[in-house]
């Protein structure tokens, strides 16, 4: 189905633009605010890490202090009250110097970690966002293809969309297959094409130098996979639908260069690979062309993403997910502006569709509620809509906080999609601060520490290699 311009002209769109882009700036609305997060925590893990840094330096220039005013204390006499209670604070100055600093230390490795936790959080969000978009709508450029093969039981079959768009992006999702699919039973050869045989060598002809053909027909065997590899699409062929059963066929055809193959199989044999003759290899492809037609409808059965991935990363894993709102903004743009160029009205982008020679349906939406949903995102980060030519994307209206939903409710229920919510982790207090006394009588003179190498010592495990802000999550 084609789509006319708001005046009625042929648009030449096969896609409903209009409810795509409302769908699309959802999902990139929610990435940006995800990044925003991550990239705040991480700015102010910099600054923990800094902080720390300087923390490190202060400890080393009091026990520095310490140690001098307490050497020019003593006197000559390692026996006396004097000179045993200067020995006294010179270790108990060293372990609350130590103390110290492991705490500063175990702070940032903590904040650390939870960032890398939360990081890890905010783009499995991501992949649950897109989820939604690609179960209604269909992306630009993008192609999917339907792998079936039987469940475990052997009672019928289970179907796989696989799918990637231009940009870089791919899945793969969970089908259903409903009572009216082609694929609800189990499908044989012969419901299909009663009579279809094809020649093939003998199993034991093929240590000959004379291989002689004789027909085998297909109509017994049942259909047991239909699935992609490649260029490749691989049909198999069982005498029964058990899970363990291995006799039969399994057909690859080839695109490039074009070709039909088969494997005859058995349980303790298989055949070399044999290529079909031309005047077999038509009525094999004219039947793999019809099971594909038939499970082409499960596409829009898709009901569950497996796994996506972007630039062939999982998405989660991906360091800059920004980059694909950037390249799909770039593609739906010149479409968005080629609309609203056909709109009538300025303030509004209009499509419409044909139900019946007498009788149209508007899709339409308003630009201005659109530049509000851009709205939530920071103004620093909204550029990444401007090619998509709606109006000014740095305009704001009232304030902005990154802890608030799109609809500028602050994130406190479960919202829709998912929550994010942000917190200070407050740092280990430093014993420094609380130490108020010192129990002298408790110690015993054995002579002074080494303040300098408490604080440099070779169990310091890079404790300022900090990356990140605690924040913490709970996503729904």
């Amino acid at each position: 189905m084609t789509y006319l311009y708001g005046d009625s002209t042929d648009s030449g769109l096969e896609l409903n633009y209009i409810e795509l882009l409302r769908e699309f700036l959802n999902f990139a609305v929610q990435v940006m605010l995800s990044e925003h997060r991550v990239n705040s925590a991480r700015a102010a893990n910099e600054e923990r890490k800094r902080e720390m840094s300087s923390e490190l330096d202060r400890l080393r220039e009091l026990g520095a202090t310490v140690a001098g005013a307490l050497e020019g204390a003593k006197g000559h006499n390692p026996q006396s009250s004097t000179d045993q209670s200067i020995a006294a604070l010179h270790r108990a100055t060293d372990e609350t110097l130590r103390r110290a600093a492991e705490g500063l230390k175990a702070s940032v490795s903590q904040a650390e970690q939870q960032l890398a936790s939360n990081c890890s959080r905010e783009r499995a969000a991501n992949a649950k966002l897109i989820e939604r978009l690609l179960l209604d709508h269909e992306l630009p450029d993008s192609s999917n293809t339907v792998d079936l093969m039987l469940n475990e039981a052997g009672t019928g079959y289970q179907a796989q969309v696989v799918g990637s768009c231009a940009q870089g992006l791919a899945w793969r999702f969970q089908a259903e297959i409903n009572k009216g699919s082609s694929f609800a039973e189990l499908v044989k050869v012969g419901t299909l094409r009663p009579e279809m045989s094809v020649d093939l060598p003998e199993m034991s002809g093929f240590v000959r130098k004379s291989v002689k053909l004789k027909p085998y027909k297909l109509a017994h065997l049942f259909v047991t996979a239909l699935v992609h590899e490649g260029d490749s699409v691989v049909l198999k062929l069982r005498t029964s639908p058990l899970a363990d059963e291995v006799t039969g066929l399994d057909i690859r055809f080839s695109s490039n260069p074009a070709r039909v193959a088969i494997v005859r199989t058995q349980k303790d044999e298989e055949s070399p690979e044999f290529q079909v003759p031309e005047g077999d290899a038509e009525p094999l492809r004219s039947l793999c062309h019809e099971l594909m037609q038939n499970a082409s409808s499960l596409v829009q059965e898709r009901c569950k993403l497996l796994d996506v991935s972007f630039n062939k990363l999982p998405l989660r894993d991906c360091p800059d997910p920004s980059v694909l709102i950037e390249r799909l903004v770039a593609r739906i743009g010149p479409v968005i502006r080629g609309i609203a160029a056909h709109s009538l009205a300025d303030t509004e982008l209009v499509l419409k569709r044909v139900l019946a020679n007498d009788r149209r349906e508007e899709i339409f939406a308003s630009k201005a509620d659109l530049l509000d949903t851009m709205r939530s995102v920071p103004a620093a980060l909204r550029n990444i809509f401007a090619p998509l030519g709606l109006g000014d994307v740095q305009s704001d209206v009232g304030d902005y906080d990154p802890t608030n939903r799109v609809d500028g409710t602050p994130m406190r229920a479960a919202p829709e999609v998912g929550s994010v919510v942000t917190s200070a982790v407050t740092p280990t207090p430093s014993p420094v601060a609380t130490m108020t006394a010192l129990d002298l009588g408790s110690m015993e003179v054995t002579g002074t520490v080494d303040i300098s190498a408490a604080l440099n010592g070779e169990e310091d495990d890079e404790a300022t290699n900090v990356v990140d802000g605690p924040v913490t999550h709970e996503m729904t």
